[in-house]
C-alpha cells in the first residue's frame, strides 16, 4: 500500500455504501474507486475509518510498507510527522467508560501517557528517551504521578529511586537501588533499614553465600536465633610486604588511614518542559453534503514551561598527595574536570598490623586472611575469632586440641602452657590435616582462632 497520506478530496458519505458505519469491510472494499489522485496535504486534509460501535473486533486497518531490509530505514508502513507528531488509542466499553493511551514524540524521546476518560489530563508512564538530540535512543525511564521512578540506561543496569549512579551507596550517600547487568546489585537507603530478608513457616537458611555456585557460608534462623554459619570475624588493618595466608599477625600502635577526594557531578533527574499554549476541543464540520469542512480538534490544558530538574551526585575516590584536609583538588571524571575536597575518613579503632616476631606474643592480632584486592593502601583482613587456618613452621609438629601461640617468625607453635588460654593464645588445632604446604616448608591447619 503506497498511498501516504490522505485523498485530495475525502470522499462524501453518499459516495459510501450506506452501511459504511458498521460494515467497514463494504466501505475498504470500495475505497479503491473513490481514490483517482493523491496530492499534497493541506492542514484539513484527513482520513478516517470506523468500525462497528458494537463489534469490537471491527477497526483495524493494516499498512504495509516495502520489502527491504530492517536497516532500510526508509522503508516504513507508516509515517507521522510533526513537530510534536502522536497517536491516540482509545479502547472502548459498552458503557462511557473510555480509556486512552498517547504515544507523543518529543526532543528528548518518546512518551506513553496515560490520558483520563475526559482526555483532560494525562501522566507520563514510560519515557524512552535519549539525553541530547544527537545520540541514539539511550535508556527508558519509567514514571509515575509524572516523575521518574526508574530508568534503565543505556548498559542496562535498571536504576530505582535514583538515576545517578550504578553504585548507589559506593563511595557515595545516594539512596536508591541498582540491578546491574552483571548480576551485581547495590542498595542504599536514607535514615532507613535498607534490605529487609524474610523466610516465613520454617526455620532455615536465610541467605545463602557462595563462590563459583558452592556455598561457602550462609545466615540461618533456628528458633529465635540467627546464625552465621561458615564464616569467622575479620577486621581490616594495613600492612607492608609479602605475607602468606595464615601468618601470625601483631599488632602495631599506628592507625589506619585512608584519605580521598570527595566531589559532586550535577545529573539531570528531570527534562526541562517547554510551554505550550491551552487548545479549545473544537468538533468536526460537515457541509451540506457530510463532507468534511474541518477536523476536529483535540482540546488540552496549558502547560507551563518548567525548567530542568538537577541534583548533585556524590562521589569519591582515593587521594595519595599531601595535600591537608579541606584542600580543593581536580578531578577528572569521564573527561569532565570537577573541583573535589581532600578528606580523611574516621577511624577510631583499627590499628596497622605486622608479622608477629616475637616468641609467645602477648599483642597477637589474628592471623593474615588476604589483601584488600584492587586496593593501594596495603589494606588487609586479618581473621581474630572462629574457623579458619593458621600458619605451623617446617617440621613442627601440632596435635589436635593444641593451644598455639606465635613462635616468632610468622608462625604459630604448641603454646607452653596447654592448661590455660593465656594473653598469647592465637588459635586451638582443630584437625591435623594439612590444608596447604608452602615452598618454604610451612604449612596451614585447620583451628579455632581466639585472638581476643
Amino acid at each position: 500500500m503506497s498511498i501516504i497520506t490522505t485523498l485530495s478530496a475525502p470522499p462524501s458519505r453518499s459516495a459510501a455504501p450506506a452501511s459504511y458505519v458498521t460494515d467497514m469491510d463494504a466501505w475498504l472494499a470500495a475505497l479503491p474507486t473513490m481514490v483517482t489522485e493523491i496530492n499534497a496535504l493541506s492542514a484539513s486534509d484527513w482520513f478516517s475509518v470506523q468500525g462497528s460501535a458494537t463489534d469490537t473486533t471491527a477497526g483495524t486497518i493494516a499498512l504495509q510498507g516495502n520489502d527491504a531490509d530492517y536497516d532500510d530505514l526508509s522503508a516504513t508502513s507508516l509515517e507521522l510527522a510533526g513537530a510534536t507528531p502522536a497517536f491516540l488509542l482509545q479502547k472502548t466499553d459498552e458503557g462511557t467508560d473510555e480509556k486512552y493511551w498517547r504515544f507523543v514524540a518529543t526532543g528528548v524521546g518518546l512518551n506513553i501517557d496515560g490520558l483520563n476518560d475526559a482526555k483532560t489530563a494525562s501522566s507520563t508512564a514510560i519515557r524512552i528517551g535519549r539525553t541530547a538530540l544527537s545520540e541514539v535512543i539511550n535508556s527508558v525511564s519509567f514514571f509515575t504521578s509524572n516523575a521518574e521512578r526508574t530508568r534503565i540506561i543505556s548498559t542496562g543496569d535498571m536504576r530505582h529511586g535514583q538515576t545517578s549512579t550504578s553504585s548507589p551507596g559506593v563511595s557515595n550517600t545516594t539512596a536508591g537501588v541498582c540491578l546491574g547487568v552483571g548480576g551485581a546489585t547495590a542498595v542504599s537507603a536514607d535514615s532507613k533499614i535498607p534490605l529487609y530478608v524474610n523466610r516465613s513457616t520454617d526455620d532455615g537458611t536465610i541467605i545463602s553465600l557462595r563462590q563459583d555456585g558452592t556455598e561457602e557460608g550462609s545466615v540461618t534462623i533456628t528458633g529465635t536465633t540467627a546464625a552465621l554459619v561458615g564464616a569467622h570475624m575479620s577486621r581490616w588493618s594495613q600492612a607492608n610486604g609479602i605475607i602468606r595466608r595464615g601468618t601470625v599477625m601483631t599488632n602495631l600502635d599506628e592507625m589506619c588511614v585512608w584519605r580521598g577526594i570527595s566531589y559532586t557531578v550535577p545529573v539531570e533527574v528531570e527534562p526541562a518542559q517547554a510551554y505550550k499554549p491551552a487548545v479549545e476541543a473544537q468538533d468536526a464540520v460537515y457541509d451540506s453534503e457530510g463532507v468534511l469542512v474541518q477536523a476536529a480538534v483535540e482540546g488540552r490544558p496549558e502547560t507551563p514551561a518548567k525548567e530542568a530538574v538537577w541534583e548533585d551526585a556524590e562521589h569519591r575516590v582515593e587521594y595519595f598527595g599531601d595535600a591537608p584536609d579541606g584542600a580543593q583538588v581536580d578531578v577528572d571524571h569521564d573527561g569532565t574536570i570537577y573541583a573535589g575536597t581532600v578528606y580523611t575518613e574516621a577511624n577510631e579503632q583499627l590499628n596497622k598490623m605486622a608479622v608477629s616476631s616475637v616468641a609467645g606474643d602477648r599483642n597477637v592480632a589474628g592471623v593474615f586472611q588476604g589483601w584488600d584486592q584492587g586496593d593501594t593502601y596495603g589494606d588487609m583482613l586479618c581473621a581474630m575469632t572462629g574457623d579458619f587456618v593458621i600458619r605451623i613452621g617446617a617440621g613442627v609438629a601440632v596435635s589436635k586440641g593444641d593451644l598455639l601461640d606465635s613462635a616468632g617468625d610468622g608462625t604459630a607453635r604448641a603454646q607452653p602452657n596447654q592448661d590455660a588460654i593465656g594473653p598469647g593464645t592465637v588459635a586451638k588445632v582443630t584437625s591435623t590435616h594439612v590444608v596447604e604446604t608452602y615452598d618454604d616448608g610451612s604449612y596451614l591447619v585447620p583451628c579455632v582462632l581466639m585472638a581476643c
